[in-house]
């Protein structure tokens, strides 16, 4: 049996309020940053060359894939930090509590990955049966105006993932896991944030980006570890960027 989340009986650590008034900052944060990533990125290259104009640039910034490797670079690299402090704040909460990176069986990491294969398959499967495009237009926009396909992978495969599950399975999950909404709270509480996220999206595949945070949580809490998390999350990327190339032709370098 995997071992379950010690986050019942585990001191030091954010209650409901605290949890989730921090969680708000954090998210405020992660907001402004990547927004001022963005539009630096776009002012330096309206600047630095000739092919671009500042002003159509900034209307296509969403869309844009060098943009959004900067942007994703740069709200992990202050964001995680800021996540860290956080845990440091109170008194009696230690990194490894939150943020516990202790691997679990193999066969445990396997069964979690069969998981993620099974639900992208079922995603993928839907979506045809549906007639909808399996590849969302965001990310074929993205991918099509990246630059630097490999800078755009590597922001996907490691820089998404690494905020992410630091913050939505890391902090949020172990602070609320403990609070009265307990485990069920927890799980919806952090698939709901990190759905929120991802607005870039429409509902339907909204829809999977809750029910695989769901999944993510879950995950968390019955293995009590983020190597698990991090590694269907790194999955579940790769799937998504590797399908989208395949779709538009593009190529991974």
């Amino acid at each position: 049996m995997p071992a379950l989340d010690s986050s019942v009986t585990s001191p030091g650590r954010w209650g409901l309020f605290g949890t989730l008034c921090w969680s708000l900052l954090v998210g405020a944060l992660f907001i402004v940053v990547q927004t001022v990533s963005a539009l630096v990125y776009v002012a330096f290259a309206a600047r630095h060359s000739s092919k671009f104009d500042f002003g159509e640039d900034l209307s296509r910034i969403q869309y844009d894939g060098d943009a959004l490797s900067v942007a994703t670079f740069v709200s992990a690299l202050v964001c995680v930090p800021a996540v860290l402090a956080i845990i440091k704040l109170k008194r009696g909460a230690t990194l490894g509590d939150y943020l516990p990176l202790s691997v679990p069986p193999r066969a445990v990491l396997l069964g979690w990955l069969g998981f993620t294969v099974a639900f992208i398959v079922f995603c993928d499967a839907l979506s045809f049966v549906l007639d909808r495009p399996v590849v969302p237009e965001f990310m074929e926009k993205v991918y099509a105006s990246s630059n630097s396909k490999p800078a755009l992978w590597a922001a996907l495969l490691i820089g998404a993932p690494l905020f992410e599950e630091v913050f939505f399975r890391g902090f949020m999950v172990a602070g609320l896991i403990r609070s009265r909404i307990g485990v069920p709270g927890a799980v919806l509480a952090s698939s709901l944030a990190w759905a929120a996220l991802h607005v870039q999206y429409d509902l339907f595949d909204l829809s999977f980006v809750f029910l695989f945070g769901v999944m993510l949580a879950v995950a968390r809490w019955r293995t009590g570890s983020l190597v698990t998390t991090f590694a269907m999350h790194f999955a579940w990327n790769a799937e998504a960027t590797l399908e989208t190339a395949l779709v538009i032709g593009g190529a991974i370098s």
